[in-house]
């Protein structure tokens, strides 16, 4: 009975709630269903859904890395961790991201996807300017602000996990 109930207010959540959840099944992010946080602005370590700019959102869509979804551009949404906020000074060396000269785990930037294809990188060393952020995924070969850059921090929205699972295979 419980759990009948809980799949009936899971499946009204995802009918209901397509701009409110978030759903993950990439291996960028624990697998699960994560809830948009609109209310509360994003801090550094938050969680944040973002669409991927403009021609990265094409590239992303041409090479299959990003599904049909919400964005502008027509693409799914991207789940990342916001590490790096106006004033953090980032750099990007081959062994990964530094953000205040602190490097970021599974941050190494890869020249080529897995299908052998070169990754344009546009990483803006320097100051994090005014309004923007720098999000990355917690895999290695996640799609992030490694090849974009930072994004505006009004085009991410915090979100908080729901029902996740820890498997990032």
């Amino acid at each position: 009975m419980i759990r009948a109930a809980m799949a009936i207010l899971l499946a009204c959540l995802l009918v209901a709630g397509a701009r409110v959840l978030r759903v993950n099944n990439t291996a960028s992010m624990p697998r699960g269903i994560y809830i948009l946080d609109p209310l509360h602005e994003p801090a550094r370590g938050d969680l944040v859904s973002l669409c991927a700019p403009g021609a990265w959102a094409a590239l992303a869509r041409e090479r299959g890395y990003l599904g049909e979804g919400l964005c502008p551009e027509g693409t799914k949404p991207l789940l990342k961790r916001l590490v790096g906020i106006p004033g953090d000074v980032v750099a990007m060396r081959p062994e990964g991201v530094l953000v205040n000269a602190m490097a970021r785990p599974r941050s190494a930037p890869h020249g080529h996807d897995r299908n052998g294809r070169p990754i344009p990188a546009h990483f803006p060393n320097g100051t994090i300017p005014f309004g923007f952020g720098l999000a990355l995924s917690e895999h290695p070969d996640g799609f992030d602000a490694r090849y974009f850059g930072w994004v505006p921090l009004d085009a991410m929205t915090r979100v908080v996990p729901l029902l996740t699972f820890n498997s990032m295979e």
